[in-house]
């Protein structure tokens, strides 16, 4: 849909990236693409079967990142960012 959804990759470390505990802290954000500016909401997908799809879906579009979950040991979390304006 029109939601935004991001991988915690960290680059393929063994430990979430920063920025998903200030997701979780903090989840209304302010995104910024090339000129154009909105407010949202980013949350973690906490549903398993979800969260797989998208990863699956993400990896299809970039198929460099499917080596990530084993080199790493952990679930690669998915974040949510939704428009709220």
């Amino acid at each position: 849909g029109d939601d935004y959804i991001v991988a915690g990759t960290a680059g393929g470390s063994k430990t979430d990236p920063a920025w998903i505990h200030n997701v979780e802290a903090e989840p209304d954000v302010r995104v910024e693409i090339g000129t154009d500016g909105f407010d949202a909401t980013a949350s973690l997908v906490e549903d398993a079967s979800e969260r797989d799809r998208l990863w699956d879906d993400h990896v299809q579009a970039l198929p460099w990142f499917a080596d990530y979950p084993a080199q790493t040991g952990r679930v690669i979390p998915m974040v949510r960012i939704r428009r709220t304006a």
